[in-house]
């Protein structure tokens, strides 16, 4: 498939975008539908160099959600989640407490917040996670996954969407349930290089988070979630040529609905 074609996919999938949008927007008034965000993981390792970890766990979790297509389950991007922050002060942090939580949440028109923190030591990961009802200000539910941090991180990370799902006494269908379990990536560096990459971008570090994406992608070129956050940054960097030819890098990821604030 040739340049040409492939930016008549992009043209299209931003159309397909704009609808998206306007479905999302309909299933927030849905009183039935649990719209849920989930922000940054908090660094309690005590070591500032594994900060990134929380970005990577918290994006891991949203992406593991959405992608399971749970019914009366919504799940907030990223990017909606960050230019709320942005808003209220908080982008360079990224961190939201259960004091905190509310008012984001209610920004986000999400029932609940997803907020949390991991420990990091030697090749141990403890993360905890809690639930708070945006209404009640409550944290209705809580729960952990611990064990090693590799290669046990993307099972640990798929331990603890299932339980926030269950916090959030939401039926869970068998292959809905495999969904959870599925994998970012198989390689644990290449993870870390996205994780540090979405940190930089969060920051407005375009071309550190454009070289980290890169790496990301050199050392697994299925990652998807890579190819999908490299053509945000390009977007956001204006540099259009170069979104435009990652169809012809490699195989073409649409850009994921990160995309629609950009837009």
């Amino acid at each position: 498939m040739g340049c040409a074609s492939m930016r008549r996919k992009v043209i299209t999938f931003y159309l397909i975008i704009l609808f998206t949008i306007i479905a999302i927007g309909l299933s927030y008034g849905k009183s039935d539908v649990r719209t849920i965000a989930i922000a940054s993981f908090r660094n309690l390792s005590g070591n500032p160099a594994d900060d990134y970890l929380g970005v990577g766990i918290s994006e891991s979790l949203t992406t593991s959600l959405g992608k399971a297509k749970i019914p009366n389950l919504q799940v907030v991007e990223r990017s909606q989640l960050e230019q709320v922050l942005e808003e209220v002060k908080l982008a360079q942090a990224g961190i939201i407490d259960e004091k905190e939580a509310p008012e984001i949440g209610k920004t986000l028109g999400a029932r609940a917040m997803v907020v949390g923190s991991f420990q990091r030591v030697g090749n141990s990961l403890k993360m905890d996670a809690r639930v708070v009802d945006v209404e009640t200000s409550q944290v209705v539910g809580a729960d952990s996954a611990e064990g090693t941090y590799d290669p046990g991180l993307f099972s640990l990370q798929s331990q603890l969407a299932h339980k926030i799902v269950k916090i959030l006494d939401v039926n869970v269908s068998a292959e809905e349930s495999k969904a959870l379990d599925s994998k970012p990536t198989n390689s644990i560096l290449a993870y870390e290089f996205f994780s540090q990459a979405l940190a930089h971008h969060a920051r407005g570090e375009l071309d550190e988070a454009i070289d980290l994406y890169r790496k990301a992608l050199e050392i697994d070129s299925n990652y998807l979630s890579a190819y999908n956050n490299l053509g945000v940054a390009y977007l956001d960097k204006g540099q259009i040529d170069e979104l435009l030819g990652l169809g012809c890098l490699g195989p073409w990821v649409p850009l994921g609905q990160v995309v629609e604030d950009r837009l």
